[in-house]
C-alpha cells in the first residue's frame, strides 16, 4: 500500500510518501517521485522529480521531499511508484489528483 500526503511549511511544499506491506519484505521503496503544475492551458509541466528511496527487511518505508518553488494558489498533482518483494516482487503507481496548494503554514 501507498499513501501521498502533502503540506506546506515556510520552506515550501512538503511531500510524504509512504509505503507498507504486510508482512517483511526484503526490498520495499518509492521512486520516480514527479511533481506537476497545471500551466494556463490545462496542460500538466513535470516541474520535479526524486529518486526517492528504499529500504531493506522492513515492513514500512518511505521518503519526504520539499519543493521549495511550489506557487501558492497553483494546482499540482503528484505521482509515484512504489514497490517491494514479499515472496515477489511488485510496482505499483499511485496519483494524488489534482489539488490546489493552499494550505495553511504548518509549523
Amino acid at each position: 500500500d501507498c499513501m501521498i500526503n502533502v503540506g506546506r511549511k515556510s520552506d515550501g511544499m512538503h511531500i510524504d510518501v509512504t509505503v507498507g506491506t504486510v508482512g517483511t519484505a526484503s526490498v520495499l521503496g518509492v521512486k520516480d517521485i514527479k511533481i506537476w503544475k497545471k500551466n494556463g492551458y490545462g496542460k500538466w509541466d513535470l516541474v520535479a522529480i526524486s529518486n526517492g528511496g528504499e529500504s531493506y527487511n522492513s515492513a514500512s518505508g518511505g521518503v519526504t521531499i520539499t519543493y521549495a518553488n511550489a506557487v501558492v494558489g497553483a494546482t499540482y498533482k503528484i505521482s509515484s511508484v512504489h514497490y517491494g518483494d514479499v515472496d515477489g516482487y511488485i510496482e505499483g503507481e499511485i496519483e494524488t489528483g489534482e489539488f490546489v496548494y493552499n494550505f495553511p503554514i504548518s509549523p
